[in-house]
């Protein structure tokens, strides 16, 4: 198992993008911000040279370290009208990358460097976004597109904090959401009978609402869940079978 580290930082990856996709977009950003934050501190504890001017250039900064310390064999960088276009070549995580693209518009939506920019782009003030991420599966290349947005009205993450409440009305905001599909399912499957039935007095057959006469097993069946077995009921048996004398029938059971 030579590339357990790499195949658990991808399961880390896959299991946080999946949990973030189901957040809407102002909470996921406040999530990916607070992470990004605790990241960013955690780093500067080991070490390692974080800048810290309140500028775009921390950013800059912050990708480079992290493509020189092993999040891709090679990143090449090229200047946009608003950003920068980036290619990581054999990116570490690849694979976990390319499966939540088929979760999320955003993929690297776990990405720790993708959760770092954010709280950095927070603190200076404008939003950083990322054009669709495009894949190239045999030489293990990601290639997106950043342009920054102005949010002057916005405050920096730093004051602003973790909104609970919006957090917790999403979540909340979920479970009533999937509590009514699973009851919308369940009322489509389940057929149910109520009202007045016409029923012929004498063979006992039902009418449905089309004018047609059914059995009513075969009503039933129709129009709700339940399914039949037949056998005889003791009476019936004996005005079938009076040949029969009480022993016998007892003995052959009634099904």
């Amino acid at each position: 198992m030579t590339k357990f580290k790499e195949h658990l930082f991808e399961a880390t990856l896959l299991a946080l993008g999946k949990i973030l996709s189901k957040y809407d977009n102002s909470s996921m950003s406040l999530l990916l911000k607070e992470v990004g934050n605790y990241i960013y501190e955690y780093l500067k504890k080991q070490g390692y040279p974080l800048p810290e001017t309140g500028t775009e250039k921390d950013i800059y900064a912050t990708i480079e370290l992290f493509a020189h310390n092993g999040l891709a064999e090679t990143l090449e960088v090229e200047q946009t009208d608003n950003g920068r276009k980036y290619t990581w070549h054999n990116l570490y995580g690849f694979q976990a990358y390319k499966e939540l693209q088929e979760i999320t518009h955003n993929p690297t939506i776990s990405c720790p460097l993708n959760s770092v920019v954010r709280h950095l782009s927070g603190i200076g003030g404008r939003t950083r976004e990322l054009n669709p991420v495009s894949f190239d599966e045999n030489s293990r290349t990601a290639i997106c597109i950043e342009q920054f947005v102005d949010k002057p009205g916005e405050l920096p993450v730093q004051d602003r904090g973790l909104n609970h409440l919006t957090l917790e009305n999403s979540q909340l905001l979920e479970l009533a959401e999937e509590r009514s599909n699973k009851l919308e399912r369940i009322l489509k499957e389940l057929k149910i009978l109520q009202g007045l039935l016409p029923i012929c007095a004498h063979c006992k057959k039902i009418r449905d609402d089309q004018g047609y006469w059914q059995r009513i097993e075969q009503y039933l069946v129709n129009h709700s869940e339940a399914q039949f077995s037949h056998g005889l009921c003791p009476d019936c048996y004996e005005k079938l079978y009076p040949e029969l004398d009480t022993e016998e029938r007892d003995s052959g059971g009634v099904p």
